[in-house]
């Protein structure tokens, strides 16, 4: 797992495709991510969370992290 802060993104309506219907807070938690805060990006469809640690290596494809 990473200690890096790094900003991940949760693009819903990939998620929805994928059959995970949970808030983008929910998929982070599920996978032990901790983050300071959200934001909703400009398109809508995708959740930016900052500042994120504990991210595991393999992530769902909906979920991005930008280091």
């Amino acid at each position: 797992m990473s200690q890096m802060m790094t900003t991940i993104e949760v693009d819903q309506f990939a998620a929805a495709r994928a059959g995970d219907f949970r808030h983008p807070a929910s998929i982070l938690a599920r996978l032990g991510i901790e983050y300071e805060y959200e934001a909703e990006a400009d398109q809508g469809d995708v959740v930016v969370f900052h500042h994120c640690v504990n991210i595991p290596a393999a992530l769902p494809v909906y979920v991005t992290a930008h280091r």
